[in-house]
């Protein structure tokens, strides 16, 4: 399926509407990890009137995608210093690297900073399954101990999650 320019799974997308609608009229900082064609940058404007988007590669080419409304900053998502530098959001999608130590270094720095009640969506998670990615535990060996941590009543629940949404290679993670 293709909005705006972004071709996204179909349910992605009504996974995206479902737990975005909050969020669709309130003027938000939304950050994408991974801006490659600047396609999904265009929908979140569409999607958000009143969001400041935020994107984040590694390609200075991705420059070129930078409007009024959203900003590009060019760096690593494995870079604990580099993450520390964009503010807080209201939502994080990350579809950047693929690698483990990418999507958990990025969970780690930025959730603690989100702002409350906002989400974190990792796109992408049949990466757990493939070699090539695998350079840390897995990203969904890390969701499957958050479900422990907030089933389990003797488990403390050290970064703040109230809840956590899994779709087909796609979850979203909600901040208390």
């Amino acid at each position: 399926m293709r909005i705006f320019g972004a071709k996204k799974e179909d349910h992605f997308i009504e996974a995206y509407k479902k737990h975005f609608a909050p969020f669709r009229d309130k003027p938000i900082r939304l950050l994408e990890i991974g801006v490659q064609n600047g396609g999904s940058m265009k929908m979140w404007e569409s999607y958000f009137p009143f969001a400041e988007i935020v994107g984040v590669d590694n390609d200075s080419e991705c420059l070129k995608y930078e409007t009024d409304r959203t900003s590009i900053h060019i760096g690593d998502q494995a870079d604990r210093a580099f993450l520390r530098t964009l503010g807080k959001f209201d939502i994080i999608v990350d579809d950047g690297g693929h690698k483990m130590s990418q999507q958990m270094t990025s969970f780690d720095v930025l959730f603690n900073e989100m702002n409350p009640g906002g989400i974190y969506t990792i796109e992408d998670l049949h990466t757990s399954f493939m070699e090539q990615y695998k350079d840390a535990p897995t990203t969904t060996e890390f969701l499957c101990s958050v479900v422990n941590t907030l089933c389990d009543p003797k488990r403390h629940n050290t970064y703040g999650i109230r809840a956590l949404s899994v779709y087909k290679s796609l979850c979203f993670i909600e901040k208390v």
